[in-house]
C-alpha cells in the first residue's frame, strides 16, 4: 500500500464485547484496553463483489 493510499485509511478503536461503532482516533493521547481492538477503515477499489469483515 502506497503512503498516498494508507494517508485514507481511518485507525479506529472496536469493541470487543459490542456491535458498537467504532470510535476513530483524531488524537495521538489516545490508548488502547484490553476490552478494545485496533481496526483500519478503508475503502477497497478492488472490483472484488464479496466484502469480508472480520472481527477479532
Amino acid at each position: 500500500m502506497s503512503e498516498k493510499d494508507f494517508s485514507k485509511v481511518k485507525i479506529a478503536i472496536v469493541s470487543e464485547t459490542s456491535y458498537a461503532n467504532p470510535e476513530y482516533l483524531d488524537d495521538d493521547e489516545m490508548t488502547l484496553s484490553n476490552e478494545g481492538c485496533l481496526g483500519l477503515d478503508h475503502v477497497d477499489k478492488s472490483g472484488c463483489a464479496e466484502s469480508v469483515f472480520i472481527r477479532g
